[in-house]
């Protein structure tokens, strides 16, 4: 896979968490709020991912401090 594509894909991922995670915004039951936090985690998994791939290495400097 070339790193044009895994970009994309990376794009793609953080799309789909962020209309997931509309959908399950202002639900009270616990399941749905963990769902909704693991969610938020992979969000920002990926887009640390995507940073790092387009070349910002501060951004991985300050997160892993």
């Amino acid at each position: 896979m070339k790193k044009k594509e895994l970009i994309a894909r990376l794009e793609m991922a953080v799309e789909r968490c962020k209309k997931l995670r509309f959908v399950l915004d202002g639900s009270d039951n616990p399941q749905v709020i963990e769902l909704r936090i693991r969610t938020e985690a992979k969000q920002a998994a990926f887009e640390a991912v995507l940073f790092a791939m387009r070349g910002n290495n501060a951004y991985l400097n300050i997160e892993a401090g």
